[in-house]
């Protein structure tokens, strides 16, 4: 770890690790955290006799090593790490050792000294992982990651809120349409190609610029069709909200001029 001044000069480097300890790991840029105490707190995962656990470090203002901890049974990653207002940390990373199945998401709870108060595992028996926890202004965490036990297939992004002792909250799940209802024929082009098959109620969907924000609706009450979208709007990425009756379903096109 290297600590400079506003200069970018080097005011102290630190190291951590060794024989003993094993590769050290900081998987992001989010994982190394300035405390209220003026030292530093670090999450990552260490690898040692070929097996993981997650590692969580406290320094002082120095870089001095005031304690490390580790958690897992040989098979954890953590990926990213937060300040609670408890004045505790929160670790998210991911498991193979517990949980579901394949990997799991992996939520740790501990005190200001790194004690383990409780860990969560979320996920089915495919790969899921975590990447991102934030304490939320409630008390609960929200998390983000990807999935391929749950959603249309493959890795499927991941969004999860939880309580303060990290139960998840419950949500309705919407319908999925079935992929042969509708298809972007041309995604990529000056305009985009739709066709839609056997939706009684018609067709309808939303279109989102990159920034989430909807910029037009796309109708039409028959039954079957082909339809072309994007003529008069500007080049860039969009998102297609398709929707038909209660079911929905989102797909990414792209204009170019």
């Amino acid at each position: 770890m290297l600590k400079t001044d506003s200069q970018g000069d080097s005011v102290w480097a630190q190291t951590y690790g060794g024989e003993s300890e094993g590769d050290i790991d900081i998987a992001s840029p989010g994982s190394v955290i300035e405390t209220p105490d003026g030292g530093y707190v670090v999450g990552g995962y260490r690898m040692l006799d070929n097996s993981s656990a997650v590692w969580l470090l406290k320094t002082d203002a120095q870089g001095d090593t005031l304690w490390t901890r580790t958690f897992g049974d040989g098979g954890e990653v953590g990926e990213w790490l937060d300040v609670t207002s408890e004045g505790g940390y929160i670790l998210a990373g991911w498991t193979t050792s517990f949980g579901a199945g394949g990997s799991d998401l992996w939520l740790i709870k501990t005190d200001e000294n790194g004690d383990t108060l409780w860990t969560r595992t979320y996920g089915g028996t495919g790969w899921d992982r975590c990447r991102h926890v934030r304490q939320t202004p409630d008390g609960g965490y929200i998390l983000t990651g990807y999935t391929d036990s749950y959603g249309a297939g493959l890795n499927d992004l991941w969004l999860i809120k939880t309580d303060a002792n990290g139960d998840t909250l419950a949500v309705a799940e919407e319908p999925v349409m079935e992929t042969s209802d509708w298809e972007v024929v041309t995604s990529v082009g000056h305009s985009i190609v739709l066709q839609y098959n056997d939706m009684p109620q018609g067709f309808h969907a939303s279109v989102f610029d990159a920034t989430g924000r909807k910029v037009d609706e796309i109708e039409s009450p028959a039954q079957n069709g082909v339809l072309t979208w994007g003529e008069n709007h500007s080049p860039g990425v969009y998102f297609v909200r398709v929707e038909s009756g209660a079911s929905r379903q989102m797909q990414k096109v792209v204009l170019i001029r």
